[in-house]
């Protein structure tokens, strides 16, 4: 009946284990010493079983890991391109700002060169007053040149009786070349002036954008006018009176002096308006300086901001690695502990079991010798 229970049986597996262990030592190995063994080899089955665990784990945290470093990662590219973005949006705002700044300065400019030239144009004709080209100009122009004539002509008249006076008188050769001379001179004059009538005609046809050239011709017009009325108040005094060329040669002097005055003032206002644009000139190249230096600073900003951001990110990085590392730190001690209890509960299951054995070889013995 003792046979046939299945502690007993059990019993019989254990010992058909030991005995197993004996034959393949072939040395004689007491119970108590199979037991051990058999409990040693199961331990390191466990071990085993653990690190295999523990290494899958060790596995999924690394994949886990660099998964988490992929979209760390894929943030950091997509907020450099927001910054790559935001940048070139900033310089294309800037480069707007300084085009439409360009344009601005170009049109204050142009603005005070046409005040520049109408207040020369003002000055020029309050010094030298010439025609427009209106018509109410040209008709007093012409009433003068009407009067002059008339005036001249009486003169003439006047002359030419003082002359018929003179030659009744016996005047000489002398006398008729005056004559001659003021008979040429007469029809000089009217050449002259049919010629400016011509003209005159002409200007009037023209449009209003020559007027700067019927200027121009006008000036020259009275210049040979004044010109011939010099030569003919020269031949005059010539004629005259031989003691009055120094004067009229001091005339002659004045008047270029005079001529080269005005020429001199035009010069030094051409210089003025020359020096006008060359230091709006540098002002633009100034101003231009300093956009660009402004955009250097900008750009060292931008420069210093994305460092910043990167060693930001870079910190942040650490700090999570350090997270993980302490993690997994505190994992394996956790592992630890429970080993540590495990084989505290496993020395203590063998203790009991070693207990379990001296009793059960003690029943056994004294079962077999009571069969025996």
């Amino acid at each position: 009946m003792a046979a046939q229970h299945p502690c007993n049986y059990e019993r019989r597996s254990w010992r058909s284990m030991c005995h197993i262990l004996q034959l393949l030592t072939s040395d004689f190995i007491s119970f108590k010493y199979c037991t051990s063994i058999l409990i040693i080899i199961i331990i390191i089955i466990i071990i085993i079983i653990i690190i295999i665990i523990i290494i899958i784990i060790i596995i999924i945290i690394i994949i886990i890991i660099i998964i988490i470093i992929i979209i760390i990662i894929i943030i950091i590219i997509i907020i450099i391109i927001i910054i790559i973005i935001i940048t070139i949006i900033i310089i294309i705002i800037i480069i707007i700002i300084i085009i439409i700044i360009i344009i601005i300065i170009i049109i204050i400019i142009i603005i005070i060169i046409i005040i520049i030239i109408e207040s020369l144009e003002t000055d020029f004709q309050k010094e030298r007053p010439f025609i427009s080209g209106k018509s109410t100009q040209k008709k007093e122009e012409e009433e003068e040149e009407e009067e002059e004539e008339e005036e001249e002509e009486e003169e003439e008249e006047e002359e030419e009786e003082e002359e018929e006076e003179e030659e009744e008188e016996g005047g000489g050769e002398r006398r008729r070349r005056r004559r001659r001379r003021r008979e040429e001179e007469e029809e000089e004059e009217e050449e002259e002036e049919e010629e400016e009538e011509e003209e005159e005609e002409e200007e009037e046809d023209d449009d209003d954008d020559d007027d700067d050239d019927e200027e121009e011709e006008e000036e020259e017009e009275e210049e040979e006018e004044e010109e011939e009325e010099e030569e003919e108040e020269e031949e005059e005094e010539e004629d005259d009176d031989d003691d009055d060329d120094d004067e009229e040669e001091e005339e002659e002097e004045e008047e270029e002096e005079e001529e080269e005055e005005e020429e001199e003032e035009e010069e030094e206002e051409e210089d003025d308006d020359d020096d006008d644009d060359d230091e709006d000139e540098d002002e633009d190249e100034d101003e231009e300086e300093e956009e660009e230096e402004e955009e250097e600073e900008e750009e060292e900003e931008e420069e210093e901001e994305d460092d910043d951001d990167d060693d930001d990110d870079e910190e942040e990085e650490e700090e999570e690695e350090e997270e993980e590392e302490e993690e997994e730190e505190e994992e394996e001690e956790e592992e630890e502990e429970e080993e540590d209890d495990d084989d505290e509960e496993e020395e203590e299951e063998e203790e009991e079991e070693e207990e379990e054995e001296e009793e059960e070889e003690e029943e056994e013995d004294l079962s077999t010798e009571n069969t025996i």
